[in-house]
This record gives C-alpha cells, sequence and structure tokens, in this order.
C-alpha cells in the first residue's frame, strides 16, 4: 500500500506543469495585481497577488521580531500596514520600474518595501 500511495503521489505531480513550481517573477506578479476585471481569471489573479504580498508582509514581520535589536535592517514594515497597502506600494513599483520585474516576485516586493518602508 505504501508503493502504492507513492507511484500516486509520483504520477500525480509528473502531470503538473513544471511552471507551477518555479516562483513566480515580478512580471507575473504584476500581472497577477492588475488583471482585468473584467478578465476569467480575475478572481483567481487577485486572490494570488494579496495572498503572495500577505505572505511577505508575515514573514518580513517575523523576521523584523526575531531579528536582534542592534542589527541593521533594510525594511521596517510598520505594524498596521495592510496587504492592501502593499499591494499598493508593489503595484506602483513594478509599474514604475519595468526594467526590473524580470526578477523574482519575492525580490520585487523587498525591493518595493525597501523603498516605501525605509528604516
Amino acid at each position: 500500500m505504501k508503493h502504492l500511495c507513492v507511484a500516486a503521489i509520483v504520477t500525480f505531480t509528473s502531470l503538473i506543469p513544471q511552471e507551477a513550481f518555479a516562483a513566480p517573477t515580478g512580471n507575473r506578479l504584476y500581472e497577477q495585481c492588475t488583471s482585468d476585471q473584467r478578465s476569467a481569471t480575475y478572481w483567481y489573479d487577485d486572490a494570488a497577488c494579496t495572498a503572495y504580498i500577505q505572505g511577505f508582509i508575515e514573514g518580513a514581520t517575523s523576521f523584523q521580531e526575531l531579528w536582534p535589536a542592534e542589527t541593521p535592517k533594510a525594511i521596517c514594515l510598520p505594524a498596521t500596514v495592510t496587504a492592501g497597502q502593499m499591494r499598493d506600494v508593489v503595484v506602483k513599483y513594478l509599474a514604475e520600474h519595468p526594467e526590473r520585474r524580470h526578477l523574482s516576485a519575492m525580490a520585487s516586493i523587498t525591493s518595493a518595501a525597501m523603498r516605501a518602508f525605509p528604516c
């Protein structure tokens, strides 16, 4: 039974396109965050954009809380920053810096946050 489960998992995951496992780029994040509300994928894109940015906020906030106080920080997110506010910051950054959209979505969000919320 154990081997059957492993075989099923391997078979299933081999059917998933490799792009699904790749880290999204700033281009993809920008597309999702600016998706047309009339688009068939709007709700998915909107949720994916917000979730990715919310994940960044949670990670950065945890990092700030755990990092030693005397260590210099590049980003100081306000405790009250919202996913919607951060989304606006990221979309503005990506719109103003199309030459950097090929970088990972995480690098794009980090760059936007560093400019908007420096320490």
